[in-house]
């Protein structure tokens, strides 16, 4: 369509003061005004200044990525798109691999030659052999909306996820203490539907540690959600290190809803383990975990079990045995062993587990008792001779 520069004026004007006022405009209406009328009435300049601050005005990632394609053809690729995104993916300090792939193949195929020169020849080949996925729905929301939302679904589609769910915790203060209806089920979504990668801010766990110990109402609902939020520390665990772990320490310690604080953990562990793909679970982060709620060597090992011996599958009784190869881990065994006082007992509970300790033994430790009495008796007297008189 032609029109003319006049027209073109007023129509970007008017667009703009639409974001600017902030009302009811959906961000779905915001994509259909782009892609329909936008890049065939405005010049590539004014297409780019809009979308440059419409992505801000929309505070969405799934609006970006959706419009990014329209808004770059419009504008021949322009430059100043690219460096928005790459700017805005820099400062998302816990975006998820998908969030990134997305970008990457976005930029593969709007800018090829840029991130042909960045990953180089060797990474761009299977790159360029992928098509980009369909641009995600757009998170329902308005322009009114877009930084007062507080649900998980806006918050985890935030530009900033970590700075938006700081800035809805600081606007529930008395959230713990007046205790409605209505901010149990806030609580709710944010436990079940917040992204994982969220809970890593230190704030943010203490915050939902202080909520989920208060006494709500409804207390079953309540017990699935100190489930899942101890599920999701857990998981966060496999990317970060001991913030976490003692996040999920207090909670444990702190929270009367649990009942037998021992079973109540080993079945977050068994689901913990079950969820793990590839292999190779690491235990080190979980040293902290065991330490508090494994204070004998009969509770450490079950624990354990739960960790490293569970079924593959809910219909079969098949299951795996793996190595505790985290040396901190078999230290806290034998340390605890080692406080045993009847040579039995420690034989006994060796040949409980159903696990092997590195290095391998030379003789079977599933028939050699004898073996199994040796060790226990080295490791007690070592113990002994190692403590002060």
């Amino acid at each position: 369509l032609r029109v003319s520069r006049g027209f073109q004026e007023r129509l970007h004007a008017w667009a703009f003061a639409q974001l600017e006022r902030r009302d009811a405009t959906s961000t779905q209406q915001l994509l259909q005004f782009l892609t329909r009328w936008l890049v065939k009435l405005c010049t590539a300049e004014q297409v780019v200044t809009w979308w440059l601050r419409a992505v801000d005005a929309a505070n969405s990632w799934s609006f970006l990525l959706a419009s990014l394609p329209a808004a770059s053809a419009a504008s021949e690729c322009d430059e100043r798109l690219h460096a928005r995104v790459a700017e805005l993916l820099e400062g998302d300090t816990c975006a998820t691999p998908a969030r990134a792939d997305a970008v990457l193949l976005a930029f593969a195929a709007l800018w090829p030659q840029k991130v042909l020169s960045q990953v180089g020849i060797a990474a761009w080949l299977p790159l360029s052999r992928r098509r980009a996925s369909p641009p995600p729905s757009v998170v329902s929301g308005t322009l009114a909306s877009a930084r007062t939302a507080e649900s998980a679904a806006h918050i985890n589609d935030a530009l900033a996820p970590e700075a938006e769910m700081a800035r809805v915790l600081a606007a529930h203060p008395l959230m713990h203490k007046t205790k409605t209806k209505r901010e149990f089920e806030q609580l709710e979504d944010w436990v079940l539907r917040l992204e994982p990668r969220l809970l890593r801010a230190a704030p943010v766990q203490a915050r939902l540690v202080e909520l989920l110990c208060a006494t709500w109402s409804d207390r079953a609902r309540l017990l699935v959600l100190c489930e899942k939020f101890a599920f999701k520390l857990l998981v966060v665990s496999e990317t970060e290190t001991a913030p976490d772990i003692a996040s999920l320490v207090t909670f444990l310690r702190k929270c009367p809803h649990l009942g037998g604080k021992h079973d109540f953990l080993k079945r977050q562990l068994a689901r913990y383990a079950s969820a793990s793909t590839g292999g190779g679970l690491k235990l080190a982060p979980l040293l902290p975990l065991l330490e508090a709620f494994a204070p004998t060597a009969e509770a450490l090992i079950d624990l354990l079990h739960a960790l490293l011996y569970f079924p593959l599958f809910e219909m079969c009784n098949f299951e795996m045995c793996n190595d505790v190869v985290d040396p901190p881990v078999v230290a806290l065994l034998y340390r605890l062993l080692a406080a045993e006082e009847e040579v039995e007992r420690r034989v006994l509970l060796l040949r409980s587990c159903r696990f092997r300790t590195p290095p391998p033994p030379e003789r079977d430790e599933c028939v050699d008792s004898e073996a199994f009495e040796a060790a226990a008796t080295a490791a007690a007297t070592a113990a002994a001779l190692g403590r002060p008189r």
